[in-house]
């Protein structure tokens, strides 16, 4: 799944994420490509 990096960034990945619940650790890895290779981030909340 592919998302823009634009206004809208924030609803969409709301929608996009499972609820979260009790106890859980919730991550999100995203692909920050730059040219041919990428750089990939995990995010934690």
């Amino acid at each position: 799944m592919a998302f823009e990096g634009d206004k809208d960034l924030i609803d969409r990945l709301e929608e996009f994420m499972p609820r979260v619940l009790a106890g859980e650790r919730p991550g999100l890895v995203c692909n920050l490509a730059y040219g041919l290779q990428g750089r990939v981030s995990v995010l934690e909340s």
